[in-house]
């Protein structure tokens, strides 16, 4: 997928990594990040392949994404819990289309890291 191009750099993806959770090395942030940029980048790829006549734009799902998995929810409860069935539809959507494996896991598996929770085992 590196042929799509992301205009939000790894490196940078990386810091917020790390700024959202210190505890996480250089290396560590470095690797989810890269997981991250994978998960876009099919993001990307799924886009391309639906209708252009969606009203749902890529980068909504792009930005969605990178934000919620360094721990930038909606304060409301109700519109976190909104926002996060919204992820998983998409990244289920993107499976779907492209064929990734297993986005929304991998995306959880992220977030578990950043945040300390456990949430991708739920889906085993």
């Amino acid at each position: 997928m590196s042929n799509i191009e992301l205009s939000i750099s790894a490196d940078l993806t990386a810091a917020e990594i790390i700024r959202a959770n210190e505890s996480i090395d250089d290396k560590t942030a470095e690797e989810l990040a890269a997981t991250l940029h994978d998960i876009v980048a099919s993001v990307k790829k799924a886009f391309a392949l639906r209708p252009p006549d969606l009203p749902l734009h890529e980068s909504d799902v792009v930005q969605t994404v990178l934000r919620t998995a360094v721990g930038f929810w909606p304060a409301d409860w109700g519109a976190a819990a909104n926002e996060s069935v919204w992820v998983m539809e998409q990244l289920t959507d993107v499976e779907q289309l492209t064929g990734a494996k297993d986005p929304y896991k991998s995306y959880l598996r992220v977030c578990d890291r950043v945040s300390g929770t456990d949430c991708a085992s739920l889906l085993s």
